[in-house]
């Protein structure tokens, strides 16, 4: 689920299922996928798990790529 945004080059999402938020950000971390979960930027209090993408120094070649490495590793994790 999009989280909206005001400025910046990035984009957060929250999720719905039940993944491990911090097994898919490290999937990606080992695939040099740049995606880092919401709680590291959250302050204060806790709420649903997500990540933040950043694309501001990316190309839309780049970017689909990383998508393409983000949904195998879902599937890899899904139950």
């Amino acid at each position: 689920e999009p989280m909206p945004a005001v400025a910046g080059l990035h984009l957060a999402a929250l999720s719905k299922g039940s993944l491990s938020i911090a097994a898919l950000a490290e999937g990606a971390r080992q695939r040099d996928v740049g995606v880092y979960p919401v709680d590291r930027f959250r302050i204060g209090r806790s709420g649903r798990p997500g990540l933040v993408f950043g694309y501001g120094a990316l190309d839309e070649q780049a970017i689909l790529a990383g998508l393409a490495r983000l949904r195998r590793i879902c599937a890899e994790l899904a139950p």
